[in-house]
């Protein structure tokens, strides 16, 4: 069977794929320790479910206009108002089905053949491959040697008359490194005087940790420049992956061309899950601080525990739930990638990790805290089980 040159460039999820074995095994009876997973392990907070069922029962279960119901539009713009001081109109905003919808659309909107775009490595999973369906090319820029942040330098050097796009992922996946504002600023001069856009992928803006300062791309949105975008949605914050609500923050022309994609794949985002939304983003941040706590409690666990591993290193996560470490010292006697090392722990400790060959470093691993305390120390206790077995 003959598919498009398109998806076959395609490379297949691989954060899901290892989900969808641990789960396969857990299955068959296997007691697997699951931390490839980004997603929380709280349940949605019931004031959330209940506004759902109330959506449902009042009838609102019809198509939605395609930017999204007024009423969450406009709680979002109350948000960045209220958390970052920025005003800016309902107009800008395109709410999709995920954060990922948003970032889908903005890159189809912006990008096609002959365009580059710049991502800094390690990356989310799916940036490249955003970048491909788009027909434009991605082009990486490693930040292992700059403290895991893109420098304005790097970003300076890679731009050439095709680049069109710089995709920024703050706090990032997957090593919870947070940008400073003095460096988004002097990333933001560069967009402007290059003239390319950026999308910031913000969707953990609200898990960041003891005293770091979160700024936010929006800042530049609200002074009226036309060259970001913020993406975003309520999957982390308020534990609804499944929910499948995020938005797009931009310039009316860029939402209006965004809006004519989704009028033509998804219509809309659900419904009763707009409505939910709406709940989540108006009820106050009280219904998270008991998810925000736990995650940092299990950050705290999870630094200590793999700062006492002899041949371990990775950068300080200041926000999102994940720990990238480096295992390139147990490479050469069993295993020599990062796929097979996390096969290997699946297959013979089985505790779940990620392999870091998915976001661009095959020296990395991947592990997601959203576990209680006394599994992520199992889990971790396997971990380090496997790592001395391997260099056996």
């Amino acid at each position: 069977m003959k598919f498009s040159k398109r998806v076959e460039q395609l490379s297949d999820s691989v954060t899901l794929k290892i989900n969808a074995k641990a789960k396969l095994l857990a299955a068959q009876g296997k007691d697997i320790i699951n931390l490839s997973a980004g997603e929380p392990d709280f349940d949605t907070p019931e004031i959330i479910k209940s506004k759902a069922r109330e959506a449902i029962d009042k009838g609102y279960t019809k198509y939605t206009p395609v930017s999204g119901i007024q009423p969450l539009k406009t709680a979002i713009v109350d948000r960045y108002k209220n958390k970052f001081g920025v005003s800016f109109s309902d107009d800008y905003v395109l709410v999709s089905s995920g954060a990922k919808q948003a970032l889908y659309n903005t890159v189809e909107t912006l990008c096609g053949p002959g365009d580059e775009v710049l991502i800094p490595v390690p990356y989310w999973v799916s940036y490249p491959e955003m970048v491909k369906i788009s027909l434009a090319k991605p082009v990486f820029i490693d930040t292992t040697k700059t403290n895991y942040v893109l420098m304005p330098e790097n970003i300076d050097k890679a731009i050439n008359k095709n680049t069109k796009l710089l995709i920024l992922n703050s706090p990032c996946n997957p090593t919870g490194v947070v940008y400073s504002a003095t460096l988004l600023q002097e990333i933001a001069s560069i967009v402007h005087q290059k003239g390319i856009f950026c999308i910031a992928d913000e969707i953990y803006d609200e898990l960041v940790y003891d005293s770091v300062s979160y700024e936010s791309m929006i800042t530049f949105i609200g002074s009226g420049s036309s060259n970001f975008i913020v993406a975003n949605g309520v999957s982390k914050t308020y534990s609804m992956t499944g929910w499948r609500i995020g938005y797009a923050i931009a310039s009316p022309e860029i939402i209006k061309k965004a809006s004519k994609i989704q009028a033509h794949t998804t219509s809309c985002a659900s419904s009763i899950s707009q409505y939910a939304a709406l709940s989540a983003l108006t009820s106050g941040n009280s219904i998270i601080q008991e998810m925000q706590e736990a995650f940092n409690a299990r950050r705290k666990l999870v630094i200590e525990l793999f700062s006492d591993m002899d041949g371990i290193t990775f950068p300080c996560p200041e926000g999102a739930f994940y720990l990238f470490f480096n295992i390139s010292n147990f490479y050469g006697k069993k295993v020599n990638t990062s796929v097979a090392m996390a096969e290997f722990l699946l297959e013979n400790y089985h505790v779940a990790v990620v392999p870091g060959a998915a976001f661009g470093d095959d020296k990395f691993l991947r592990l997601s805290y959203t576990l209680s305390l006394k599994k992520l120390k199992e889990g971790i206790s396997r971990i380090r089980k496997g790592l001395l077995d391997v260099c056996r």
